[in-house]
């Protein structure tokens, strides 16, 4: 039977490797929305600008009722911090690709007053959003100081966010923690035209490697409210790591005509990132005339 001889570009186990992980930027999509209600249900624009795999995160404060809810929305936290009837709700959801113009929360039986805003954040990894959340902290008395329990980041570049409520219609300044340092306010909505006073706030910051946020704390502007404060980290979405083929020296095999040799090589993947971990199979083949 005859035979022919075959350059092989790739030698029978080609060198295969993976680069290093790429993270991504978590960025604020478009600018913080709001709401108010005298009634049961609160209803908040859609920021601008926002895509599927964003993720949406609504603070509200409410007066009597009960949790605010809507389905798709994720708690991440909520508490009574004024002893009796204001709440404070913290929720999030992932943007699908067909998102409604707003969103309406409803706020419980009872319900009578509420304001709220929603932030967009765009970088997020969106199979696996939040990276740590912390404990709410709520008021045990008037004070000019907010303050939410710190937190422990799990990954590198996650987006620091403070959340902050109170029992009256002031302003909030000087959002920090001990690290990322201070953070930088994107909301604050104070609603003064219903039965209770009340408002909302936030502010965010990337903290570069993970660790300790140490606590959020935020100045109020009267030292005669009650307080709502709440850290959350938001994971950074990590690029799946490209491959890269590094091709030894040549070499020679020999195929029987019309005989094929196929040529495999595998590779364990180093790490794990959205969607993808585990082992590689690349396969080449040559058939002769």
């Amino acid at each position: 039977m005859k035979k022919f001889t075959l350059l092989l570009v790739f030698a029978l186990i080609a060198n295969v490797f993976l680069t290093s992980d790429l993270f991504g930027q978590i960025a604020q999509r478009g600018t913080a929305t709001s709401g108010t209600s005298t009634n049961t249900n609160l209803t908040i624009n859609k920021p601008t600008g926002v895509v599927s795999g964003d993720v949406l995160i609504v603070n509200i404060t409410s007066n009597n009722g009960g949790t605010p809810t809507l389905s798709g929305w994720n708690s991440l936290g909520t508490g009574i911090f004024n002893g009796s009837n204001l709440r404070a709700t913290v929720l999030y959801k992932v943007a699908g690709g067909s998102e409604p113009a707003n969103y309406t929360f409803a706020l419980g039986a009872g319900a009578n007053d509420a304001v709220g805003t929603i932030i967009a954040f765009s970088g997020v990894d969106n199979t696996s959003p939040i990276d740590a959340t912390g404990t709410m902290g709520l008021s045990a008395s008037a004070g000019a100081t907010a303050t939410a329990p710190g937190i422990t980041t799990n990954s590198a570049n996650a987006a620091v966010v403070m959340f902050s409520n109170q029992s009256d219609n002031r302003a909030y300044s000087g959002w920090t923690t001990t690290s990322p340092g201070n953070l930088t306010e994107i909301a604050q909505i104070e609603w003064t035209s219903g039965a209770q006073d009340m408002s909302v706030g936030a502010a965010w910051a990337t903290k570069a490697s993970a660790g300790a946020t140490g606590n959020g704390t935020v100045t109020l502007e009267d030292n005669n409210d009650r307080w709502a404060a709440l850290l959350v980290a938001l994971k950074a979405y990590v690029a799946p790591p490209s491959v890269v083929i590094n091709p030894p020296a040549l070499s020679t095999t020999t195929i029987l005509i019309g005989g094929t040799v196929n040529l495999t090589a595998t590779r364990s993947a180093n790490g794990t990132w959205p969607g993808g971990s585990g082992t590689f199979d690349y396969t080449w083949s040559a058939t002769g005339p």
